[in-house]
């Protein structure tokens, strides 16, 4: 199918699927999407009864029907009846039978229970199920019925009816299932005397019950419950952490105060990170959602969607400031550390971590990461950023966010010192690549699994690190200002293959500056004159997948200096050049929309060929096909597996047909009058990120639009194609349909 969306099944053993086909994000128009029905041929299924006609006994029994859907009908007949003191003895009756089936058992179960969701009723329901809880198949599903009695008290903001004392004796069981059920009927009960039982679950070895504790504990706001496992010096670390995760999830002046006060007596590191992350995580809160964000580009950053101040947040800031200024290196790094996860501006944060980075290298990744992520770099990061790259033991991470943080400057000598920090990047990934195969080599094979897992998970990490830094590089606006410096660079004898690929990117771009692009491309034609820098431009354009001198790499086979035509064969394998046959299909431009279409879908292309037209055709400046990659426009990796060839052909020759969702074209005025239209890569409470037709990014501050509608027309030209063959488009729907496959 195409677009597959829901599914659903009857009663009757139809299968049900529905297509999204031919819809935009609006599911709008008249041939819109379509629903299948599936069902066994020749299969003549029982006719479904008139539930409410039935007598209670029937649908009592039909409770043990292995249809869920005869047995869920049943239910909701006998719910939608009034109450009948021999139905529900008759109910209980089943529910309370080890021998029935345990769906069977359940469903009696709450046919009783969902009765008691008004506290009128409740007092009735718990007494008749609370024995029922004493069954260990049922304990946990009592729990939970339990948890949903009484709805009417609970969103009044008063605690629910049910007794603390049937929680507390399921916190006590032995199946952590049960023990869940209880912590989050207990909680949803409002019982805060369950709090110190529940506080003991926090840290366990099961992960989901040590979660459910600390959210539990903060929805109950049992501060005090969390602080006891504080203070207690019996607590393990994971009781300590889960404590603080409840803490920092309640909004309460007393839980500030609390933490500010165990600050100044706490003297372990590891206790006073506890206490630190919490008070950062209370800086903000939540803002109210007022139906005019999200969409289909939410910030994801964390911890909170729209960061707002609540009437902690200038005294925590103050705590903070004076807690920066007075920590040791290590707790200060920390510290900056949880102000920038927690989104909290500061100046002071981020100056003292570049002064502590100045005399003890052991804070420059943390100094590099704030900068990585810093929307513009102060003239003393500079240095701290320079000072990463030039230390031999920088990790990659830390190599990539300089990197990353010195192209958004103008820096020259950062321009200069990224090369070496890329090359060493490079060098990194097959040493990591070797200790894979070490691993996978040793003799114990569960040792080799799970070393060669780590190995693997190194150099993963190593290639994304490196993508990252070279897109940021080759892509900085500002890097054709220092051209003249690449271009003496790279002319030298020993010049580094990166300074030829950010010549060759500069002379690729499509936009800045035409004397740049004009000065660096005669760069390239003088070093191509000359081998042993003919050879180097080969390598740079294989390693950055430049297709900047395919044409020229072709011809290089069969270069007189072997150098170079081993250089191009390679570059030919990786790059996947093919020499170009001559082609006489059509130009695109040239036929009838219908002709066009038929055409390319019945024509065989060459994935390879498409690679380069997928480039060419500029297709790379709003999308990607790589998910470590910034995703900008539809990602394209997986398109072939959602449509099939024809659609994506269509998709290509008129995008206006079908718009993907949350692709639309937004057209944003400021109050200034200036106007932006791209679709929406990024949006938070407060901002909303376009990307234009030229690729380019532009944030805008909600308080400044004074206008935003949306286009019903793609932001893709419906003429992309039009100046290239049939056989080229059809290579280029093939290259799409190869990716669908790895």
């Amino acid at each position: 199918m195409t677009r597959p969306t829901d599914a659903s099944v009857d009663g009757l053993s139809g299968v049900y699927q529905a297509s999204w086909k031919g819809a935009t994000f609006k599911w709008e128009g008249a041939n819109v999407g379509y629903v299948v029905r599936v069902s066994p041929k020749g299969y003549q299924p029982e006719p479904l009864p008139d539930f409410d006609k039935l007598p209670d006994a029937d649908l009592i029994a039909l409770l043990t029907s292995p249809s869920q859907v005869r047995a869920l009908e049943a239910q909701r007949a006998l719910l939608r009846r009034p109450e009948n003191a021999a139905t529900t003895t008759a109910l209980l009756d089943l529910a309370g039978d080890a021998a029935k089936p345990l769906e069977a058992r359940l469903a009696a179960l709450y046919a009783v229970t969902q009765r008691g969701v008004d506290s009128e009723k409740s007092a009735a329901v718990i007494a008749a199920v609370s024995p029922l809880a004493g069954d260990a198949a049922l304990q946990r599903f009592v729990l939970r019925a339990l948890g949903d009695l009484g709805l009417d008290r609970l969103t009044a903001g008063q605690s629910g009816p049910a007794p603390v004392d049937l929680f507390t004796a399921g916190l006590s069981s032995d199946d952590p299932r049960t023990r869940v059920e209880a912590i989050v009927g207990a909680a949803r009960q409002g019982l805060t005397a369950a709090a110190p039982g529940i506080a003991r679950h926090l840290g366990s070895d099961d992960a989901r019950v040590a979660h459910t504790a600390f959210r539990a504990l903060a929805l109950l706001k049992a501060d005090a419950a969390c602080f006891a496992v504080l203070d207690a010096s019996e607590s393990t670390p994971a009781q300590r952490r889960g404590a603080a995760l409840a803490l920092m999830r309640i909004h309460e002046p007393r839980v500030i105060d609390g933490l500010l006060s165990r600050l100044e007596t706490e003297k372990r590191p590891e206790a006073r990170e506890d206490l630190l992350a919490a008070l950062c995580r209370l800086h903000h809160t939540e803002g109210e959602w007022t139906g005019d964000s999200w969409g289909t580009r939410p910030d994801t950053r964390g911890p909170y969607y729209q960061p707002a101040p609540w009437a902690g947040t200038e005294k925590v800031a103050a705590a903070l400031k004076t807690l920066l200024a007075a920590a040791a290196p290590a707790e200060a790094a920390f510290l900056v550390r949880e102000m920038s996860r927690n989104r909290i501006q500061s100046d002071d944060a981020l100056g003292r971590i570049l002064t502590l980075a100045k005399d003890n290298p052991a804070v420059l990744p943390d100094a590099v990461a704030q900068l990585a992520a810093a929307e513009t770099i102060p003239a003393e990061g500079i240095a701290v950023l320079l000072q990463a790259l030039s230390r031999g033991d920088s990790e990659p991470a830390t190599l990539a966010g300089a990197i990353t943080a010195l192209a958004r400057t103008d820096s020259r000598e950062g321009a200069l010192a990224s090369l070496d920090g890329l090359a060493r990047l490079a060098d990194a990934i097959p040493d990591l690549e070797a200790k894979v195969k070490e691993a996978t080599a040793l003799p114990d094979p569960v040792a080799a699994k799970s070393q060669a897992k780590y190995a693997r998970t190194a150099v993963a990490d190593a290639r994304k690190h490196l993508e990252t830094a070279q897109k940021a590089y080759l892509e900085a606006p500002k890097l054709e200002n220092h051209h003249s410096a690449l271009e003496t660079l790279a002319a030298s004898p020993e010049g580094p293959v990166w300074a030829d690929a950010a010549l060759l990117a500069l002379a690729a771009r499509q936009t800045g500056s035409p004397e740049s692009r004009e000065m660096t491309g005669r760069a390239i034609e003088a070093g191509w004159a000359q081998p042993a820098r003919r050879a180097r431009l080969i390598r740079a354009a294989s390693l950055t997948q430049s297709r900047f001198l395919d044409d020229r790499i072709l011809a290089a086979r069969s270069d007189a200096d072997p150098a170079v035509a081993e250089a191009a064969r390679e570059a030919i394998r990786v790059l996947k050049l093919q020499p170009k046959p001559e082609d006489k299909t059509p130009k695109i431009g040239t036929l009838a929309p219908d002709k066009a279409l038929a055409e390319v879908v019945k024509a065989k292309g060459d994935p390879a060929l498409g690679e380069q037209i997928f480039q060419r055709a500029t297709c790379v400046a709003c999308h990607t096909v790589s998910q470590d990659l910034p995703q900008k426009g539809p990602y394209l990796g997986n398109i072939a597996q959602t449509y099939k060839r024809p659609d994506l052909a269509v998709a290509i020759l008129d995008p206006n047909k079908t718009i993907a969702q949350g692709f639309a074209s937004n057209i944003v005025t400021d109050k200034k009058g200036a106007v932006l239209m791209g679709f929406v890569t990024d949006e938070s409470g407060d901002s909303v990120t376009l990307r234009d037709i030229a690729a380019q990014s532009h944030t805008i501050k909600k308080t400044d639009i004074a206008k935003r509608d949306t286009l019903p027309t793609s932001m893709m030209p419906p003429a992309l194609m039009n100046g290239f063959s049939v056989h080229e488009m059809a290579s280029l729907l093939d290259y799409l349909e190869a990716l669908a496959k790895k």
